[in-house]
């Protein structure tokens, strides 16, 4: 939690009493890749993922990709396509669609391009041992810029399933600062 004010922590805490794996971390306003940085060295399992508080995944999404990675040694990391819509905080089985997302099938050429891997990927936590962070320094395309590194030495897996909605905020990160992310990209 860094800095928000939207009461994630009674929401984790529910949770925490049901599942005392989850470590909770509060912290004072940082940037989003600081977060992700901080979590990745916390972290414990094998494979990580993102849940960004606009999203959401299908509820055997993290299943499914766990389930890929493990079939596929050779994947560093997998995607699937991803329902966008216009609403803020349907479920998956209850959204409101504009747009399903279908992603490219993996290239090192087609990363090149645009991030191809969409915003609810699970990856091998090794990475980071290989490549280190995310860049802080970036605003919205640390993930992308990340994803291109691994990409030189490892394959990534598609995953031709829905497995989570992506919720296209006009004034989130990657949308509401427009020079900024074209400036990254």
């Amino acid at each position: 939690n860094s800095g928000s004010e939207q009461n994630e922590e009674s929401i984790v805490k529910e949770f925490q009493k049901k599942y005392g794996n989850i470590v909770y971390i509060k912290t004072e306003r940082e940037g989003l890749y600081s977060a992700w940085n901080r979590a990745v060295k916390v972290a414990s399992g094998q494979y990580l993922t993102n849940a960004n508080t606009d999203d959401r995944h299908r509820k055997d999404a993290l299943e499914i990709m766990a389930n890929t990675l493990l079939g596929n040694p050779d994947a560093a990391l997998v995607y699937g396509d991803q329902i966008i819509t216009d609403t803020t905080n349907p479920t998956f089985e209850n959204h409101h669609a504009v747009e399903i997302a279908k992603r490219a099938e993996f290239s090192k050429e087609r990363l090149l391009f645009g991030c191809c891997v969409g915003s609810q990927p699970m990856w091998r936590k090794s990475l980071h041992d290989e490549f280190g962070g995310f860049d802080e320094t970036l605003v919205c395309a640390a993930d992308w810029d990340f994803w291109l590194k691994a990409a030189q030495k490892h394959n990534f897996k598609h995953i031709q399933e829905s497995l989570g909605l992506y919720y296209r905020n006009e004034n989130g990160i990657e949308h509401g600062r427009k020079i900024q992310s074209l400036y990254e990209r």
